[in-house]
């Protein structure tokens, strides 16, 4: 089994604080995220990979994610950063194997139609800041092949 973690980044700053890579976290995005990663914690859905959108608050929303779980690297994947297809994304999925659990930091609306299109149903309206969607894969990702396991709301 592989499983996916779909993770939207947590709450940014306003626009008025971005550079080139857009604004950096809220301190209340922080707090949530953190909050919404113990749980994931908890559940014992602890990532082998942390894959995440180069963009300044799904990098921060990842660096929280691996702190919480001993430092877990953080990969900056530009095909996460909102520009690319689904089926991109879901390409370059292939090379992660059986056991291995992967979390996926990036926007919406990539974060929403991936969400619906891994499983055979839709299973969200939108992905909200900090929200996780799980899912598991008998073999490999794929495309409505996917078992939905919840959504850990912020």
């Amino acid at each position: 089994m592989i499983r996916i973690v779909l993770v939207r980044h947590a709450r940014p700053e306003s626009a008025a604080a971005a550079d080139y890579l857009g604004p950096p976290l809220s301190e209340e995005g922080r707090k949530t995220h953190a909050k919404i990663t113990e749980e994931l914690k908890q559940q014992g859905i602890v990532p082998t990979n942390i894959l995440s959108s180069p963009l300044k608050r799904a990098m921060e929303t990842a660096e929280i994610m691996s702190d919480v779980f001993d430092d877990i690297p953080v990969m900056s994947v530009e095909l996460l950063d909102g520009d690319h297809s689904i089926e991109e994304i879901l390409d370059s999925l292939d090379r992660f194997q059986e056991g291995e659990t992967v979390f996926l930091v990036g926007h919406v609306p990539n974060m929403t139609e991936l969400a619906n299109r891994l499983s055979p149903e839709n299973v969200t309206d939108g992905v909200k800041k900090s929200g996780c969607v799980i899912f598991d894969f008998p073999e490999k990702a794929a495309l409505g092949q996917g078992t939905y396991v919840g959504y850990i709301h912020p």
